[in-house]
């Protein structure tokens, strides 16, 4: 039955094409749907002499590559048309044909293999008249039909949306482009999705697939934006300016594009307004008008360029992308406009179609499309003018009169030497105008604002992350950093989770609802660091620390400034002072001088007078009872006297750890306290770090507060390092510059802790008496003195002697051995006399000593007075002088007589002994105030103590001591 039915096929082809073609002009006006036929030997012969786009017997037409030339119907206004197939079968209709190696049905309109195996190829395929080119127009530039995105087609295409939101071109002009987003149909049919055709009445042919549609290569040019007339507005490059209704400019999205006069769309270069039909004409063809944007005024920041379609202050995608979310919480791209961000926050899908999550596609109705993964988003980077300032994207940054930066709100910008304004690319400063000009083109100059500082997030006075981080607690008590911002910091102290996000510690993820991440760690934070000028002063980052007249720092604003040498002022890096001007000089170009501020005082966390611990640490006591310092502000102190933790936390001796409820982590060790050191003097004075000693008239000390300053020699005044005393004029001079002089400070004077007449300890020691009765030092304050005259504990613990441990409840530490006080010596005048320890003993009047209240100084021949070492007494005028040096005299005071203890009127012993008798009967001497005198008549006990003579001891309950031999 097939084969008969092929046969009957072969015989109705053949009888058909047999016949001869009645002309169709003759026909076309009584039956449009009547089809007409030429000679199969006419067909063939029409087939073979029109291929490859080359129209035979005429140099005047030819069609594009892989087009095939075919007659065209009789009616045409072309003798050709071309199909868009090469080397087709050009149909004898004159309007359609079919792929190489096929034959025409003109019956039933399809296109049938030749053969012995007959089969319909497909439906046949429209022609078009307007893909026809003449060799005088191939001449020319080759026409392009402009997209709405920018993008264009072939002359004699039509621009159809993809579904990927971009432009496709449909090789037919002024085509029906078909919903499904990928195939286009002939002007005047319509799309017949389910059957995959081009349907017009009876008449069904092949449907054509776009292909993507051409970018215009960008220049130089299209990057640089166009400022619109009058200077106010200005549009991306590659625009063109429109005045729109309200009289403001609109942006159309072509270059030299043209305006239409309904002052709302606009058409491509070389195409006139159809504003009736809505349409821009050229010709015979025409193209979608386009709608134009309203322009930026030039005062608005340019952050992203044409190119960009901006997420937020810190992300932008590529133009024609969609900005969805990711899991962190940063910005991604889909590659297609007004996308559906999937809820898995990495996928997306086409405008109109949702994202089926489980099945990964993205759906509308019956059409299923796979789906896109996002890429990351660009961040939008600010336009960095050194390391402390920055300027928004598309912005210039230009120097300010400050020697700061500002910002100039155009790329490319022309910086005015007036340092306030700026002009556009291509164009000159008229600063006596106030104008920026381009040969005839004078526009109004633009004023620059203040650039942005770069600023970190901070955490705390001493650490900060960097912009769009999170600060988060680190185990330690210290600040990490999140890379996202405001984040969720998780509670392992390690890792963190996007805004909105929980932390799963136990998976190690981020849970939103059933949205599952995996969760970020954190970066150390950075130290804040200042710029430091010495050790005891700094100024903030990026500052220049200068000298002030004082002696002491200045913080300049700028980096690496210029320090004038009026030691007020400063200029910004590579300018010159000019004092008397009080000007900044960089060649012609002069600005301001700035005022420094006074350097900021490194202060350490005092502790007590004598020690101290760095800023953002915490003073502990140690087991010694000295202080440690906890590596963290407001720390816990741990009882061990060891360790400590961060605050809030309480430290668990037994396990050695830190515990707030569930969170533990390992605690720290303290470092041992900084001992404030003053500067010393001499034995009895010193004056405070940063000081200089300085004589004062009496001859003790006096502290000028400089560091190394010169001391002036009326001993009242100083001044700054390498400057020089001027006493007339009570100034200090370096050169030309002078400056107020400075008045000393009396020193401090050292105080021991004084344990009794004869003996003291060094401050913060405690006094403890020996075995032998003596004084010995413990090397804590308010210590506790144990039972063995030996060693001693810190404040608040008991000794015990048994175990040679200090004790406070659970908290055992080692004790301390004592060291022997020191005796305090007066100068002794004579046998019977003795003055104070640096003093100077001087003969009275009477013969008698006197004590000069300095030490080695010169005793005046009035047997009153006394002068400093080095001076010479004037008696009649009552002064001391050295060369032109000359202040007031001092007068003696009594030396103190020197008492021995009276054992009888014979025999006495040295003070602060006991007179014991011996086994002769004369007296001997107990080296001990207020002794018990032994029975043996040989030795001694301390007081309150008795003697053991069998045992040769000294007891006092328990306590056993050795006795002493009497002297």
């Amino acid at each position: 039955m097939s084969c008969l039915k092929i046969v009957l096929l072969h015989c109705f082809i053949g009888i058909a094409l047999s016949v001869n073609a009645i002309s169709l002009s003759e026909k076309s006006s009584n039956h449009n749907n009547v089809l007409y036929f030429q000679s199969h030997e006419e067909t063939l012969q029409l087939a073979l002499t029109m291929t490859n786009g080359s129209c035979q017997n005429t140099s005047a037409f030819f069609c594009s590559d892989n087009y095939t030339c075919c007659k065209a119907n009789p009616q045409s206004k072309v003798p050709f048309v071309c199909c868009p197939l090469a080397e087709a079968v050009c149909c004898p209709d004159g309007m359609h044909c079919c792929p190489r190696g096929t034959f025409c049905d003109m019956i039933n309109r399809r296109c049938y293999s030749k053969g012995e195996n007959v089969h319909i190829i497909q439906y046949w395929t429209y022609m078009s008249p307007q893909q026809l080119k003449t060799r005088e127009k191939a001449k020319s530039v080759p026409k392009t039909v402009p997209c709405a995105d920018g993008s264009q087609c072939p002359d004699g295409s039509t621009c159809c949306q993809l579904a990927s939101g971009g432009y496709g071109c449909c090789p037919l002009v002024q085509a029906t482009c078909c919903d499904d987003h990928v195939h286009c149909c002939p002007n005047g049919y319509k799309c017949d999705l389910s059957a995959g055709t081009c349907v017009k009445g009876l008449d069904v042919v092949a449907w054509s697939v776009k292909q993507p549609a051409e970018k215009p290569k960008k220049t130089q040019k299209l990057t640089e934006s166009v400022v619109c007339p009058g200077g106010q507005a200005q549009c991306p490059g590659g625009a063109t300016c429109c005045k729109l209704q309200s009289g403001d400019y609109g942006c159309c999205p072509y270059v030299n594009a043209v305006c239409c006069s309904d002052g709302l769309h606009c058409c491509p270069n070389g195409y006139r307004c159809d504003v009736d039909q809505g349409e821009c004409k050229k010709g015979d063809s025409s193209v979608q008008w386009f709608l134009k944007v309203l322009a930026k005024t030039v005062s608005e920041n340019v952050e992203v360029g044409l190119d960009s379609v901006r997420c937020d202050d810190t992300w932008s995608c590529p133009d024609g992308n969609t900005c969805c979310k990711l899991a962190s919480g940063e910005y991604g791209c889909c590659p297609l406009p007004r996308a559906t961000c999937c809820d898995d926050h990495i996928h997306c899908c086409p405008n109109g179609y949702t994202c089926d999550v489980s099945a990964g596609t993205c759906n509308k109705g019956n059409d299923i499309v796979a789906w896109l993964s996002k890429q990351p988003a660009k961040v939008v980077g600010d336009v960095q003018c050194d390391d402390t300032s920055s300027c928004p994207d598309g912005n210039t940054c230009c120097k300010l009169a400050s020697g700061q930066y500002g910002c100039c709100p155009l790329p490319k910008a022309t910086c005015c030497d007036d340092h306030v304004h700026c002009c556009p690319h291509g164009y000159t400063c008229d600063v006596s105008a106030g104008t920026c000009n381009k040969g005839n083109d004078i526009v109004a100059w633009l004023t620059k604002k203040p650039a942005k500082v770069v600023g970190d997030v901070q955490c705390d006075d001493t650490s900060s992350c960097p912009d769009g981080n999170t600060c988060c607690k680190l185990a330690s008590g210290q600040y990490g950093c999140c890379p996202l911002p405001k984040a969720t910091c998780c509670d392992d102290h390690v890792h963190c989770c996007p805004h909105g996000y929980t932390c799963d510690v136990s998976a190690g993820t981020c849970n939103k609802g059933n949205n599952i991440v995996a969760w970020l760690t954190k970066q150390p934070a950075k130290v804040v660091g200042d710029v430091q000028c010495d050790d005891t002063s700094s100024c903030p980052d990026g500052n220049t620390c200068c000298k002030l007249a004082s002696g002491q720092y200045g913080c300049c604003p700028l980096p690496k400034a210029t320090c004038c040498d009026d030691h007020v002022h400063c200029c910004p890096n590579g300018y010159t002072c000019d004092v008397s001007a009080g000007t900044c000089n960089k060649g012609n170009n002069i600005v301001a001088w700035l005022t420094k501020q006074p350097a900021k005082v490194v202060g350490d966390v005092q502790c007590d007078d004598t020690s101290s611990c760095p800023d953002g640490n915490t003073c502990c006591k140690l087991a010694s009872g000295q202080y440690g310092c906890c590596p963290l502000p407001k720390a816990t102190c741990c009882d061990d006297h060891v360790h400590c933790c961060p605050n809030g936390y309480t430290c668990d001796v037994s396990a050695g750890t830190c515990n707030r409820g569930n969170d533990i982590y390992v605690w720290l060790t303290k470092k041992p306290a900084k001992v404030v050191g003053d500067v010393q003097c001499d034995d009895t004075s010193s004056c405070p770090d940063g000081n200089t000693c300085c004589k004062l008239a009496s001859g003790q000390y006096g502290c000028c507060p400089l560091p190394k300053a010169t001391c002036c020699d009326d001993h009242v005044h100083c001044c700054p390092h390498g400057y020089t005393c001027d006493v007339s004029a009570g100034t200090c001079n370096k050169g030309n510059n002078i400056v107020a002089w400075l008045t000393k400070q009396p020193a401090k004077v050292v105080g021991d802790v004084q344990c009794d007449d004869t003996s003291s300890c060094p401050d913060g020691n405690t006094c403890c008496k020996l075995a032998s009765g003596q004084y010995g030092c413990c090397p804590l304050p308010k210590a506790t003195c144990c039972d063995d005259h030996v060693h001693c504990c810190p404040n608040g613990y008991t000794c015990d002697v048994s175990a040679g441990t200090c004790n406070k409840g659970n908290n055992i530490v080692a004790w301390l051995t004592k060291q022997p006080a020191k005796v305090v010596g007066d100068v002794q005048c004579d046998d019977t006399s003795s003055c104070p320890d640096g003093n100077t003993c001087c003969k009275l009047a009477s013969g008698q000593y006197g004590c000069c209240p300095l030490p080695k100084a010169t005793c005046c021949d009035d047997h009153v007075h006394c002068c400093p070492n080095g001076y010479t007494c004037d008696v009649s005028a009552g002064t001391c002088n050295r060369g032109n040096d000359i202040y007031v005299w001092l007068t003696k005071k009594p030396a103190k007589v020197v008492g021995d203890v009276q054992c009888d009127d014979t025999s006495s012993c040295p003070d602060g002994n006991t007179c014991c008798k011996l086994a002769s009967g004369q007296y001997g001497c107990c080296p001990l105030p207020k002794a018990t005198c032994c029975d043996d008549h040989v030795h001694c006990c301390p007081h309150g103590y008795t003697c053991d003579v069998s045992a040769g001891t000294c007891n006092k309950g328990n306590d056993v001591i050795a006795w002493v031999n009497k002297k």
